[in-house]
């Protein structure tokens, strides 16, 4: 029997794997923009990106319905112009 998963304000569940949730943390100090990730499972909370070499996160950011890959988009600013990067990382270690 699974337990009930609870997902606090803050965080996003994932849209292909209900197990996931995301949750997006921005420190004006420090200019860091963090993306973390929890297994809603086990409870356990990783750092997907965490810098403040970029400008935001994008929209996308989901979990494989296996769920052993993680999407995600962040921004980098350039001058006036943005740039989209899209990370697929595998969460196995």
């Amino acid at each position: 029997m699974e337990a009930e998963q609870h997902i606090s304000s803050n965080w996003t569940q994932a849209k292909s794997n209900q197990n996931f949730a995301f949750s997006e943390i921005h420190d004006p100090v420090t200019k860091n923009f963090t993306l973390k990730l929890k297994d809603l499972k086990t409870g356990e909370i990783r750092d997907l990106i965490k810098s403040s070499a970029i400008s935001g996160l994008g929209e996308l950011r989901d979990v494989a319905p296996n769920g052993r890959t993680v999407i995600f988009e962040t921004q980098i600013q350039e001058g006036d112009e943005y740039m989209n990067q899209t990370f697929l990382l595998n969460t196995n270690g």
